[in-house]
């Protein structure tokens, strides 16, 4: 596909409500607005989300997965990324902070993939 204009971009970003951005339309050809119709095509298609599954079957290797988790500290948990570490005495990190925060998670599923920075158009803000 060829590049879009970056005006085309946001017209169709304002065009287009965020259910569609993650749930894009099955035939884009009904959309009038040829802006709209190329920036959906180029989303990539959304696959279901995994299961979740108990903590008894996470790997425990490194590698890096979803968890619905509770810091040591509080009473209610949410959905993050974290992995399980030896090298830090056992048990389950989050490590988008330093040090790493040990959190204590009750069920888990498969990364989910997600765009490189630029795939999509989308700019990064640093504000």
């Amino acid at each position: 596909m060829s590049e879009l204009h970056p005006d085309a971009i946001t017209a169709a970003r304002k065009a287009v409500k965020v259910t569609a951005v993650f749930n894009p339309v099955a035939d884009v050809s009904t959309l009038a607005d040829p802006a709209v119709r190329a920036y959906l095509k180029a989303l990539p298609v959304e696959r279901p989300f995994a299961a979740w599954r108990p903590m008894e079957t996470a790997p425990r290797d490194g590698t890096v997965i979803n968890v619905v988790a509770r810091y040591l500290e509080a009473a209610a948990g949410f959905p993050q990324y974290a992995c399980w570490r030896d090298d830090l005495g056992g048990g389950w990190y989050v490590l988008s902070w330093y040090p790493p925060i040990r959190v204590i998670p009750w069920a888990w599923r498969p990364r989910d993939d997600w765009p490189q920075r630029g795939a999509l158009g989308f700019q990064e803000d640093a504000r």
